[in-house]
């Protein structure tokens, strides 16, 4: 049966685990454990090699100069945010976007020998496990309470638990874990595994949506003030109206424009790797460009968030926000389709307007040229 998104999310998302079995048809590997090895040697991506030898466990930090010390026992290399330096990892996020890219993190890719995992743990965010080559079995328990463990001071694991799921994966097929289910998959072959995480922002994280506000030349950072003040029989006591005055001062801050501003350009943060054109292009350039056939391409990784404000689309791109007023709808599916073309540009009615935007995202790395790759 083809996979039906709605279904999904109605039945299973951040309510239980699913097997689904095919996901990806003649599913082929974009990377091999060689690859893997390259770019955990780059110091702008996370890198970490776990190995196990009996009960003791190892957990060595990238980046990695060399392998020999890594390649021992039953070791498992891991390496985060390949979705932002390889196109066919960020093609392969993009299996997954009936969930919005807001709540996207990144890719990770592991490479396992047999025997190899990570050791029975849980996650606070759903994960999509996609199995690559070779085949790995999983375990997956029940929510409660998982008592945990520390087998070395950088791996948090927890104690054995009863499975719910047993099952081996194999290449193409799907394993969706919500968050806090604990599950341990252990490699039976050599094996790659792709995980798709997600975020789900805490409290504390949303707090610094303050950040961006404090500095909006729109929004005025206002005072307490306490002009009705009476006389109080003990000094030390903050009385309940003072409370609450101070918790809608809060309430203000929340409420002005310039938050949701704030909250969209936090939540858009990416710490894309972008290298902006060694020479920076022109409107005029970039129509000619396009006109001429060529395509120009969302930087791997780069998942821009839009909201829609009567007749303006305000778009944020790691951190970064834009405000565009004309041919909406045109740009729109210009940031769902990962490309722009003379179509698009065709179908504006303001081409200055469209040229002018999208010259300021390729002049700062967010989308590049097929002749600039």
């Amino acid at each position: 049966m083809p996979f039906d998104p709605a279904t999904f999310l109605n039945n299973y998302w951040q309510k239980r685990p699913v097997v689904l079995k095919q996901f990806f048809p003649n599913f082929n590997d974009f990377i091999d454990e060689h690859e893997l090895a390259y770019l955990a040697q780059d110091s702008d991506l996370d890198s970490r090699a776990i190995i196990q030898h009996g009960d003791d466990w190892h957990v060595i930090q990238g980046p990695f100069e060399e392998f020999s010390h890594v390649c021992q026992h039953q070791w498992t290399l891991l390496v985060q945010g390949v979705d932002r330096v390889h196109p066919d990892a960020s093609a392969l996020m993009d299996a997954f976007n009936f969930i919005p890219y807001w709540r996207m993190d990144d890719l990770m890719v592991s490479y396992a020998v047999p025997g190899a995992g990570v050791g029975p743990h849980l996650d606070q965010y759903d994960v999509f496990l996609v199995q690559g080559k070779g085949s790995r079995r999983w375990c997956v328990g029940k929510p409660g309470h998982h008592k945990a463990v520390y087998p070395h001071p950088q791996l948090s694991q927890i104690e054995p638990f009863d499975a719910d799921i047993d099952v081996e994966l194999q290449p193409g097929d799907v394993l969706y874990i919500p968050p806090g289910w604990p599950h341990e998959g252990i490699a039976t072959s050599e094996c790659l595994t792709y995980s798709v995480g997600f975020r789900a922002p805490d409290t504390e994280t949303l707090t610094r949506s303050f950040d961006a506000l404090f500095t909006d030349t729109t929004f005025v950072n206002n005072r307490y003030t306490d002009p009705d003040l009476a006389t109080q029989t003990h000094p030390g006591l903050v009385t309940r109206d003072a409370i609450v005055k101070l918790k809608n001062q809060l309430i203000d801050a929340l409420n002005h424009p310039a938050w949701e501003c704030s909250l969209l350009r936090l939540a858009s943060e990416q710490n894309l790797l972008v290298q902006p054109p060694k020479q920076l292009i022109t409107a005029e350039q970039l129509q000619s460009r396009l006109v001429a056939g060529e395509y120009f391409n969302r930087l791997p990784g780069c998942r821009p968030l839009y909201t829609e404000n009567n007749d303006h689309l305000r778009i944020f791109v790691d951190g970064e926000y834009f405000d565009v007023v004309n041919d909406v709808d045109v740009i729109k599916h210009c940031i769902d389709s990962e490309s722009i073309s003379e179509q698009d540009l065709g179908a504006c009615l303001d081409p200055k307007g469209f040229t002018s935007f999208f010259v300021d995202m390729i002049n700062k790395g967010y989308w590049v040229g097929e002749s600039d790759d």
